[in-house]
């Protein structure tokens, strides 16, 4: 190869290793303020200048973990965790697992609104290794011989096993508590009692499905008998007759009802008429005596007249 191929093969490699910098630049969050305070969960840094910086700059990019209103406190036991590392031999805590020197900050309980955020920082995801470790582990587990696992049954031998890795326990050095066996005595009771369950379930509805498919072969041996299907036209026809039967009843009733009303309308009438009657017959008597007393008075008005007329005639004479 001579000099010119060779630096026309630099200036390649250059250009692409340029445009390689500038595409990992746009697409990569270089820039991101808050990846850049997620630095404070690495304990090299506890005794850093800006720690407190970063520890409020993530309190503000989440705000569902740590409240605004809260931000002044946590900077405050930021401070605090700065001093309590300071008095502390350097390389005895800032040399530990991140995971180990956090738990030790947290069983202190001098910076709880600390923890919490560092605690949220944590268990954000990193990248896709978590999820393709999860796939592997899944392969692991579900195997062609335990197909027939349920989901549930599939998390929670999954949990168990991170757990395990995470603490870094095999089956002989677990730690077997009183807890641990009744933890496990009590999943043992809640699956036999889901087994039961199913167990019911599955003959109710298989009871069900019997239960069908009986009065499917009665309605088809109904509809195959010729018997039947004249009894049930004889049927038919009758609960029509009643239903007619029964509306020409209802209308005989409405009638009667009518009727009767009427009648005690009509009786009502009647008494009301003969109670004016009764009143009229009296008003009638009274009338009578009246007009007999006013003749009465008359005819003794005259008779007295026509006396002493008589009698002065007889002074007279």
């Amino acid at each position: 190869m001579n000099m010119a191929d060779q630096s026309a093969c630099l200036e390649f490699m250059k250009k692409f290793f340029k445009t390689g910098t500038v595409k990992l630049r746009q697409y990569l969050p270089l820039g991101n303020k808050f990846l850049r305070s997620c630095k404070l969960v690495n304990p090299a840094h506890s005794l850093n200048k800006q720690f407190t910086k970063w520890v409020a700059r993530a309190a503000r990019d989440l705000p569902l973990v740590i409240p605004v209103e809260d931000i002044g406190t946590l900077e405050v036991q930021a401070r605090l965790h700065q001093e309590r590392v300071r008095k502390a031999p350097l390389g005895d805590q800032t040399d530990e697992k991140m995971v180990d020197f956090w738990t030790g900050v947290a069983d202190s309980g001098e910076t709880p609104l600390l923890v919490q955020l560092v605690k949220a920082i944590l268990v954000l995801p990193h990248g896709n290794a978590e999820v393709e470790r999860l796939f592997s582990n899944l392969s692991d587990v579900v195997t062609k011989k335990r197909s027939g696992l349920a989901p549930y049954t599939v998390k929670a031998l999954l949990v168990s096993r991170s757990c395990l890795m995470t603490n870094n326990w095999t089956a002989r050095s677990i730690p077997f508590t009183n807890t641990l066996k009744e933890l496990c005595l009590n999943a043992h009771a809640s699956y036999i009692q889901r087994l039961r369950d199913e167990e019911q379930t599955a003959k109710a509805s298989q009871q069900k499905k019997l239960e069908l498919d009986i009065l499917a072969d009665v309605q088809a041996a109904k509809k195959t008998s010729k018997k039947i299907s004249d009894l049930e036209q004889n049927l038919e026809k009758k609960e029509k007759e009643i239903k007619d039967k029964k509306k020409v009843q209802a209308e005989q009733r409405r009638l009667l009802d009518d009727l009767q009303k009427r009648s005690k309308e009509s009786e009502e009438e009647i008494h009301r008429l003969m109670k004016e009657q009764e009143s009229l017959t009296k008003k009638k008597e009274r009338e009578a005596d009246r007009v007999a007393q006013s003749v009465l008075k008359r005819k003794a008005v005259e008779l007295g007249v026509s006396a002493m007329a008589k009698m002065h005639k007889r002074d007279k004479l």
